[in-house]
Formats: C-alpha cells, structure tokens, sequence
C-alpha cells in the first residue's frame, strides 16, 4: 500500500474560497483571507492523513507464472479462500483475515454468509415481542393459546441470532419470554377452572 498526501483544503461558507494556514489542531478561530469573515474551523485528523491508494496489478513476465483467473496476463498473488482461484492484487478482497474472488464475495453477500457485508436483517426479538403482546388486544386474548408458545418457541430457537445491526440489546426477548410466561399460566388457569367447575 501506498499513501499520497494532499495538502488539505475547506472553502468558506460565505465567499467559497479555500481558508489558508489550517492545521491539526481542533476548533481554531480564524479569518478568511478573501471576505475576512471570522470563522471557527474544527478540523478532524484525518483531514491531514494521506489516502491508502489500492494495490497495482503487475503483469506476469515469465511463463510458469500462475496468472489471474479474471485478468489472463496479470501475476497472481493469492488464491481465493473460498473457491481456491487465483487473484492478481486488483482482483483480491481483503475482509478480515480472508481473501475472497468477487464472485464468492458477490455470492457470500446474496446469500448472506458474509455477515461483515450484511445490510438487513431478520429481526427475532421483535418478531417475539409482537407475538407477546397480540393477546393484550380486547379482541385476540384468545389468542394467547396459540402466541404465547409459539413466543417461547421464536425466543429460544432464535436467542443466539444477532439483533439489530445498530444494537446488540436481548431486552426484547426477555420481555418477549416473560409476557408469554404470564400468558402460558393464564391459559393453565383458565383450563384448571373449567375442568374443576365441570367436576
């Protein structure tokens, strides 16, 4: 990997031209040089960091060299880890500690097994929670017979899937579990009653 470093430029919001003398420190107080107009610039280091430039494809030299499985005349320099196709550098996806061929990294996203690529996701949680609360309407309580197992059921398959991809909390499920708890002893009650009363 390479690094270029470009001398780092904002304009003013007022006159669009590039305040001069910026430096690494955070919230500097200073004029523009064209309109003069009193500025705070708080700058963020990696303003001054140099961009990380991809890596050059070399083309193979000699014969016996192993080539690319997508470019023929390019040195390769890895094998695909899921595949076992060589890659030149241009064609190599670096993810953690894998190197993947675009079309197994295409195909790990699609079928989501690459779950560092993942953009949606099956919410459980909120799925048990849902259920959970169906019978707590006046019109379904009846239904708590048939949601409060299948709650239980959804919470204890899915318990170890991952949640949001912002948040990581299980509160759900565990509101989720004991609402259908509740719910599992107001249906045993419910039954107890009936068959004592017909006794």
């Amino acid at each position: 990997m390479t690094q270029t470093t470009t001398h780092p430029s904002l304009e003013c919001p007022k006159c669009s031209q590039p305040i001069r003398r910026l430096s690494p420190e955070r919230e500097q107080d200073l004029p523009c040089s064209a309109c003069k107009a009193d500025l705070q610039v708080d700058t963020f280091p990696a303003l001054f960091r140099g961009a990380a430039l991809g890596a050059r494809a070399t083309a193979a030299i000699l014969e016996d060299e192993t080539h690319c499985f997508y470019h023929a005349g390019r040195r390769a320099v890895v094998p695909c880890d899921a595949c076992g196709r060589f890659l030149c550098a241009l064609c190599d996806i670096h993810l953690d500690d894998r190197h993947l061929c675009p079309t197994c990294m295409e195909a790990g996203i699609g079928s989501g097994q690459i779950r560092e690529m993942e953009n949606s996701r099956v919410l459980y949680d909120k799925i048990a929670i849902y259920l959970a609360l169906i019978p707590f309407t006046i019109i379904f309580w009846f239904a708590a017979f048939i949601t409060a197992p299948a709650t239980i059921f959804v919470v204890i398959r899915f318990w170890k899937e991952p949640n949001s991809l912002v948040s990581g909390s299980r509160i759900r499920n565990v509101v989720a579990f004991m609402l259908a708890g509740i719910q599992v002893f107001g249906c045993v009650f419910i039954i107890y009653n009936i068959l004592q009363n017909q006794a």
